[in-house]
Parts: structure tokens; C-alpha cells; sequence
């Protein structure tokens, strides 16, 4: 039997589910792949078709935790966390882990905060961006390139409720590379897609993996060395990649549920 044909037999989909939002929730705990589908039903109806392209698979999210927290009580956090689907399913995962989220739009924090709740998770969602966060106070970072929608035509906007211009993502580049830097040596990051700037000198390339996307681990060490050439930085076409890897994903998603 192939790993995939092992990981879609033990996929909780809609059957074991029936509006238990806390059993997807045991589901991950046990390392349970959660349907894609299944698990953003947690979200409001209206914002679930952005799922897709926006936020990120269940099965990345759970990738994304273990590379991240490599010892109980390490914290973890997601840089531009949308409607917190990647820090409720890192939650899940690994419970013994500190989740937190920094989103730039009120509205999907408190989204986030009640999909939190519903699942019976404990995560820490802040509304702002990395100008108010601690760069010492966290031992993980995740990037799914969080600034791309800046350099995206209008119809791709989530909404237009914050502002959103190339000005905009350059100020966010520098503000996340500034804090990357502040990072203590031991700091893991791990981008998904990319996240559109350049890891600063003293972060080596440990991990690189492909799931419907590339997913690569950064360590910061306590010497600079010689920066490995990674996917950090993604330009306009961004956007067009994301889709790509969304219509992976989906393919991917329709078969576990068969």
C-alpha cells in the first residue's frame, strides 16, 4: 500500500464528522488528516471559496507545526494569519506547542478567535502587524507568503477593507526581514510558496520539501555564513502560482474523499 493510499483510508472526512468540530480536532491530535473540505467548514460559508488559494492545506499546516516545534512549549507564529486556519490546525496538532497569529484585518481575527473556540483550541490572535510583535519571544515562524496580495490586480483582493499596493508590500518586506533579523539564534522559519523577501544573513537552509508547493525550513545560526539559495523571494507572479497550487490541492482533496 502507497503513503498517499495509507494518508487518504485514514483522511476524517464528512462521515466521522457530523458538525463536531471537536473531533476534527482529536482527529489531528492523533495525527489524523482532516479533509480540507470538511475542516473549513468551522469557517463562515462566506469566506470558505478563499481557502483554495489563501490559506493553507490541513496536511501543510501539520508539515509546518513539527518543523516548527521541536520541543513542548516552543511558540509559534504566523505572519499574516487570515482566518487562523493554519494556527487552529498547528494547535490541534501539537497541543503542548504556544500558537499565535498576527492578522492585519479585524474582522478575520475575530473569525479566527470564534473557529479557535468552536474547536476547542487555545491560540493567540492578534490583530496588527509584526511592528507589535517580540521578535525574542518566538522560537518558530511561519511565512505562506503573506504579503502576495499587495501585487495582485483588485479581483484577487480578499476584500478592500486595508490597503493594499506595491508601497505596501515593500514596507511589510522590510518590516519582516528587520524582524528576522531581531530573531535569536535557534529561530526555525518556514516558508510556504515563498513569502517574497530574502532571509537575512545567518539563516541556512535546512529543509526543503514539495507538498502541492514548496515548503523550506530556515534556522538562524550564530554565524552568517553563506546564505543558501532558497524560494523566499516571489515576485508578481505570485498570484498565478498560488492558483496553480490551489488547483493541486483540490485535485488532491476530491480523491481523499472518494
Amino acid at each position: 500500500m502507497s503513503g498517499s493510499t495509507s494518508r487518504r483510508r485514514a483522511a476524517f472526512g464528512r462521515s466521522a464528522f457530523e458538525g463536531d468540530f471537536t473531533a476534527a480536532t482529536r482527529a489531528l491530535r492523533r495525527g489524523q488528516l482532516v479533509v480540507d473540505r470538511v475542516f473549513d467548514e468551522v469557517f463562515p460559508p462566506d469566506v470558505r471559496p478563499a481557502s483554495s488559494v489563501h490559506w493553507t492545506p490541513v496536511e501543510v499546516a501539520m508539515r509546518v507545526a513539527i518543523l516548527l516545534a521541536t520541543r513542548p512549549g516552543a511558540t509559534i507564529l504566523d505572519v499574516g494569519a487570515g482566518i487562523g486556519k493554519f494556527c487552529i490546525v498547528a494547535a490541534a496538532t501539537l497541543p503542548c506547542a504556544h500558537v499565535r497569529g498576527v492578522e492585519h484585518r479585524p474582522h478575520f481575527v475575530a473569525i479566527a478567535r470564534d473557529a479557535a473556540q468552536r474547536m476547542g483550541v487555545d491560540v493567540d490572535f492578534a490583530q496588527g502587524t509584526l511592528d507589535g510583535q517580540d521578535a525574542a519571544s518566538v522560537d518558530g515562524i511561519y511565512l505562506f507568503n503573506p504579503f502576495a496580495e499587495n501585487l495582485s490586480p483588485a479581483e484577487d483582493h480578499l476584500d478592500e477593507s486595508v490597503q493594499l499596493n506595491e508601497e505596501r508590500f515593500w514596507r511589510d518586506i522590510e518590516s519582516t526581514e528587520r524582524f528576522l533579523r531581531a530573531a535569536r539564534v535557534g529561530t526555525r522559519v518556514v516558508t510556504y510558496c515563498g513569502w517574497g523577501g530574502e532571509m537575512p544573513p545567518g539563516y541556512q537552509l535546512a529543509r526543503r520539501e514539495t507538498r502541492a508547493g514548496t515548503i523550506e525550513l530556515w534556522v538562524k545560526s550564530a554565524h552568517a555564513g553563506v546564505r543558501a539559495t532558497g524560494e523566499a523571494r516571489i515576485g508578481r507572479a505570485t498570484l498565478g502560482a498560488l492558483r496553480e497550487r490551489a488547483l493541486l490541492a483540490g485535485t488532491a482533496t476530491v480523491r481523499d474523499e472518494q
